[in-house]
């Protein structure tokens, strides 16, 4: 049995649901650092694109962050 890795686990999100942002990884995978893994994904091969996202804050306040987008499979 291969082991479930970040880059699996990040992969496997990008393939199901299109996109992941910093605080989903954390969320759901408790991944901590996304740009490392998607960078290595990157790396690997796969077209991974950032997009600058707005949104909102706990606080309600304007903020930018990073949503990875998986373009076609390698």
């Amino acid at each position: 049995m291969e082991r479930e890795t970040q880059k699996r686990r990040v992969l496997a999100h990008l393939r199901n649901y299109g996109k992941i942002t910093s605080n989903e990884a954390f969320t759901w995978y408790g991944i901590t650092r996304l740009a490392d893994v998607v960078f290595k994904l990157r790396h690997d091969g796969y077209n991974i694109v950032t997009v600058d996202t707005v949104g909102k804050n706990r606080y309600d306040e304007d903020c930018r962050f990073a949503t990875y987008v998986l373009h076609e499979e390698k």
